[in-house]
C-alpha cells in the first residue's frame, strides 16, 4: 500500500508532468527549472535491464510493466535504461526480429506513459558492440563513412521517429560511458572485453583504441540523426566523470588534470547542441584529483557547477551511488554525503545506480524491500523537499 507520504510525492511530481489538457508531457518535466539556488536536481533511477532483460528473455526478472508501476507508485519520476542489446551477437539476434524488438520497447513506452514516468533510453549502451557486429574495430566510431556509423544513424532515425508523436522520452542518450576509455595508451591491454562466443574478436588491435576525437565525432553524428528525426527531441551524451588525467591524456601530456582541465574534458566530449552534458558520480571519483590524493565532493563538483552556471547550460548526473561494503552504517553515511553533494549542484537531473538488477544484487542493486532501500527512501525524500522548495 502507498502511504500518505508517497502519495504526496507522487501526486506533486505527476502534476508537474501533465500538460494543460491533463495528458502526460515529459517535456514539462524537462522545462520545469528549479529556482536558482533552490532544490537541486530531480532524482530518478537507473533500471539497466528494463529493456535488455525481456529482449534476451532473461529468467527470473520482473516485467517492465511491474517495475515501472512500482517506481511510479513510489513517486520516482524518471528511469534511465539501456534501450539496446549489449554484446555484438545480441545486436544481431535482437534485430533479427525487428518487430519483437519494437514491441518490447513499445510496451515500455506505453507503460511509462500510463504511469506518468519519464524515460531516458540509452541507444548504444556498450561502446564495443555495434562495431564488432558490423565487422569493424572501435576506430569505426570516428569514421562517419563506416558501417558502424551508417547503422547508428539508421537505427537512431528508426527509434526516434517511432516515438516522435507521443512518448514519455525525456531525452535520448547516445551510449554509456564512451568517454571512459578514450585516450588511454594501454587500454587495449585490457579493454574492450573479449568474448568471442558473443561476437567479439579473439584479440585486440591498435584500431581498438578510442580517442576523444572519435567519441566527439560519433556524438555529433548521433545528435544530427536525432534532430533530423525529431527537431524537438532532447539529447544527452551518457559520458562518465572524466578520469583524473583525462584532459592531460588527450593532450598527450603527463600529470593529473587541474580544475580547469576537468571542465575542458567535459566540454571536449559534449558537442554543441546537446541539451544535457553528462557525468557519472561515485565515491572513487574523488581519488587522485587536482594534485591531491583525495578531495571531497564539494571540491570535485565546484568547477563543474561554476562552468555550467556561467554558461547557463544544463547537465545530468546519469549515475550516482554507493555500493554495499558489509558495513551498513558506513555505507549510509557515505551515501548521505554523496546525496547531499548531488543536491547542492545545479545539475538538472541525477539517476541512482541501480534499481532491481540481479547480477549486481550483492553490491549495487537497490530495491524497496532490500538492504539498500534506504537509498530509494532518501531520493524520495529529496524529491519531496525539492518540490516543496520550488
Amino acid at each position: 500500500m502507498i502511504n500518505s507520504k508517497r502519495r504526496f510525492i507522487n501526486g506533486a511530481l505527476v502534476g508537474s508532468l501533465l500538460s494543460g489538457t491533463g495528458a502526460f508531457c515529459p517535456m514539462n518535466l524537462f522545462a520545469a527549472d528549479r529556482k536558482k539556488g533552490v532544490g537541486g536536481p530531480l532524482l530518478g533511477v537507473n533500471c539497466f535491464d528494463l529493456f535488455y532483460a525481456p529482449l534476451g528473455r532473461h529468467p527470473n526478472v520482473r516485467s517492465p510493466q511491474a517495475r515501472i508501476q512500482e517506481l511510479a507508485d513510489h513517486g520516482i519520476p524518471f528511469i534511465r535504461f539501456a534501450a539496446s542489446p549489449f554484446w555484438p551477437n545480441e545486436w544481431a539476434k535482437g534485430l533479427g526480429d525487428k518487430d519483437r524488438f519494437a514491441r518490447i520497447l513499445d510496451d515500455i513506452m506505453e507503460e511509462a506513459t500510463k504511469r506518468k514516468v519519464g524515460l531516458i533510453p540509452s541507444l548504444f549502451w556498450y561502446p564495443a558492440a555495434v562495431n564488432y557486429w558490423k565487422g569493424e574495430r572501435l576506430a569505426a566510431w570516428g569514421d562517419p563513412k563506416s558501417a558502424t556509423m551508417q547503422f547508428m544513424r539508421e537505427h537512431t532515425a528508426w527509434i526516434v521517429s517511432r516515438y516522435k508523436q507521443s512518448s514519455p522520452v525525456l531525452c535520448w542518450e547516445f551510449g554509456n560511458e564512451f568517454s571512459s576509455h578514450a585516450d588511454w595508451p594501454d587500454a587495449v591491454k585490457w579493454w574492450p572485453k573479449l568474448n568471442p562466443a558473443q561476437g567479439t574478436p579473439t584479440e585486440r588491435t591498435d584500431d581498438d583504441r578510442l580517442t576523444t576525437a572519435m567519441v566527439f565525432t560519433a556524438e555529433q553524428q548521433f545528435l544530427a540523426a536525432v534532430k533530423a528525426a525529431d527537431p524537438n527531441a532532447r539529447t544527452t551524451t551518457g559520458n562518465d566523470f572524466p578520469r583524473s588525467d583525462a584532459f592531460s591524456g588527450a593532450k598527450r601530456r603527463k600529470g593529473l588534470d587541474q580544475p580547469q582541465d576537468l571542465v575542458s574534458s567535459i566540454e571536449s566530449l559534449t558537442p554543441p547542441g546537446y541539451d544535457l552534458a553528462s557525468v557519472h558520480l561515485y565515491p572513487d571519483r574523488r581519488k587522485a584529483r587536482f594534485g591531491q590524493d583525495y578531495i571531497n565532493y564539494k571540491q570535485l563538483l565546484a568547477p563543474i557547477n561554476q562552468y555550467f552556471e556561467k554558461r547557463n547550460q544544463s547537465w545530468f548526473i546519469g549515475e550516482f551511488g554507493v555500493p554495499q561494503s558489509g558495513d551498513q552504517d558506513r555505507d549510509q553515511a557515505e551515501f548521505k554525503e554523496l546525496l547531499e553533494a548531488v543536491m547542492q549542484t545545479n545539475a538538472k537531473y541525477a539517476a541512482l545506480w541501480v534499481y532491481d538488477f540481479k547480477p549486481q544484487e550483492r553490491q549495487w542493486s537497490v530495491t524497496f524491500d532490500g538492504p539498500m532501500a534506504y537509498q530509494l527512501q532518501a531520493i524520495m525524500a529529496a524529491n519531496s523537499s525539492r518540490q516543496a522548495s520550488r
